[in-house]
C-alpha cells in the first residue's frame, strides 16, 4: 500500500470543509489526538489528525473549529474509523462534540487478537508490519503550544499515516484465523457510546480498594466520602486520588470523624486538603452515618483479590492463560478485567452471571469452560502428548458443553 503523503495543517472552518470532501470518498479514516493528562481529571485535547489514504491532516483544536462536519463522517457506520488504543481519543471527541465514532477498528486491540502480544505499542506495530522505525525526538513535546514546527506537525501525522497498512496486514491476519467478527464484537462493546458517559459519583465508591471488610454503616460512609471526592476532582480538575487515597477514605471510613480535628488524626491527609476541604468532609461522613438502614442493605463491598475464593481464581486464571496462549491471544482479551471475580462469584452464589465471559464469541470459546471448572463439573490437566491443557468431564456434561442444570 503506498503511504499517503499529503499532510495539511486545519485551523478554520473553510479547511475544515475541504478536508471533509476529501475524507467522505475513503471508507476508511484513520484518526488519533494529541492531549495532555498529567495532573488533571480531564484530559486536555490539544490536537487532531485525520486522514485517508490520499490524505492526511492535522486539525488545531485550540482554534475552536465546529467539528460537526467532522462527525457527520465519522459517525457514518458504513465507514471504518481505524485507531490505536484509542479510548481517550473516543473521550475527547465525546467530550468536545458530544458524539463518537460509529465503526471503530482499534489496531491494538485487533493486533492482541491476532498473536502480536498484549497491549503493542504503536511504535512496535508500525515497526513489526512495515519495517519502519519511527522518530522518537517529539515524544515529550507539549502539543498546546502554537506554532507547531513543521517536523512536529509531521511527527503527529505519522500516528494515522501508518494506521493504513497496519489496518490492511490485521484484516488479512484476523480473516486467516476466522476472528474479523470476534473483533467487530469486541468494538462494539468496547466502543459503545454509554461505556464513555461520565459515571454517577455515588457508584464511584465501588472502585476503591480497601473497603471489604467494612460494615454496612461504614461502607455508607466511604460511599459518600468517594462522592465527595469524585465530584470534587470534576470541578478542580486534578485526579481524585490527589485529593484522598483509597486506604485514607477506608480509615475515615471505619474512624466515622464527626469533627476536622479528629481527620488530623489519620495518616496521608494532605493538611492543605484539610484546611480546604475538612468540613465537606465531615459532612459527607455525617450523610453515610445517618444513612437509612432499609438503604444499607445494599451496600456490600465487593471482595477483593484472594478474598474472593482463595485459590480457585489463580487456578481459573491460570486455565486461562493457558488457552489464550495455545489461541496465541492476549489473555485480557479472553477475559476482561474484573470478569473473572464477577464470574466466580455468581457461580458460588448460584445466580445468572452479566460477565462478558459468557457472552458473543468468549461463551463458547472459553466462558463456559470457566463455569463448568467452577462448579467442580470439570476438571483440567496437561495432555502429555500435546502438552495442551485439557479439560475433562466429571459427570456434569460433555466437555466444554453447557454447564449441568
Amino acid at each position: 500500500m503506498q503511504l499517503p503523503s499529503d499532510g495539511c495543517w486545519v485551523d478554520d472552518a473553510a479547511g475544515l470543509s475541504r478536508l471533509c470532501q476529501h475524507l467522505a470518498a475513503s471508507p476508511i479514516v484513520a484518526l488519533d489526538t494529541e492531549f495532555a493528562t498529567e495532573k488533571r481529571y480531564y484530559a486536555r485535547f490539544d490536537l487532531l489528525q485525520v486522514g485517508s489514504p490520499s490524505i492526511l491532516a492535522a486539525v488545531d483544536v485550540h482554534a475552536r473549529i465546529d467539528l460537526a462536519p467532522l462527525m457527520d463522517l465519522l459517525a457514518d457506520p458504513s465507514r471504518t474509523i481505524v485507531l490505536h488504543a484509542g479510548a481517550y481519543d473516543v473521550e475527547l471527541l465525546l467530550r468536545s462534540t458530544g458524539r463518537v465514532p460509529a465503526t471503530i477498528f482499534d489496531t491494538q486491540v485487533a493486533a492482541a487478537m491476532a498473536g502480536f502480544g498484549p497491549q503493542i505499542g504503536f511504535g512496535a506495530l508500525v515497526e513489526s508490519v512495515t519495517g519502519t522505525a519511527l522518530a522518537k525526538a517529539e515524544t515529550l513535546i507539549d502539543w498546546s503550544q502554537r506554532p507547531l514546527r513543521q517536523e512536529q506537525i509531521e511527527y503527529a501525522l505519522d500516528d494515522v499515516r501508518y494506521l493504513f497498512p497496519i489496518h490492511e496486514a490485521l484484516v488479512a491476519k484476523l480473516a486467516g484465523l476466522g476472528r474479523v467478527e470476534w473483533l467487530a464484537e469486541e468494538m462494539r462493546r468496547r466502543y459503545a457510546a454509554e461505556r464513555f458517559v461520565e459515571r454517577d459519583a455515588n457508584e464511584c465508591w465501588r472502585d476503591a480498594r480497601g473497603l471489604f471488610g467494612l460494615t454496612p454503616r461504614q461502607i455508607a460512609i466511604a460511599r459518600e466520602v468517594c462522592a465527595w471526592r469524585e465530584l470534587s476532582a470534576r470541578k478542580r480538575d486534578v485526579p481524585p486520588r490527589f485529593l484522598l487515597q483509597d486506604d485514607v477514605i477506608a480509615a475515615i471510613a471505619r474512624r466515622a470523624p464527626s469533627r476536622v480535628g479528629e481527620l488530623r488524626d489519620i495518616r496521608m491527609i494532605h493538611p492543605q486538603t484539610l484546611t480546604t476541604s475538612g468540613d465537606a468532609i465531615v459532612n459527607a461522613v455525617r450523610r453515610g452515618a445517618a444513612a437509612t438502614e432499609e438503604s444499607l442493605s445494599a451496600l456490600v463491598a465487593a471482595p477483593e483479590g484472594e478474598a474472593i475464593a482463595p485459590g480457585i481464581t489463580t487456578l481459573l486464571d491460570a486455565f486461562i492463560r493457558a488457552r489464550a496462549e495455545e489461541l496465541s491471544m492476549a489473555p485480557y482479551l479472553l477475559c476482561p478485567g474484573g470478569d473473572l471475580p464477577l464470574l466466580v462469584r455468581d457461580v458460588r452464589a448460584g445466580v445468572e452471571s452479566s460477565a462478558s465471559l459468557l457472552a458473543g464469541w468468549r461463551r463458547e470459546l472459553i466462558g463456559l469452560d470457566v463455569v463448568r471448572l467452577a462448579k467442580g463439573e470439570a476438571a483440567i490437566r496437561i495432555d502429555p502428548a500435546t502438552g495442551k491443557v485439557v479439560i475433562e468431564d466429571l459427570g456434569g456434561g460433555p466437555p466444554g458443553g453447557p454447564p449441568a442444570t
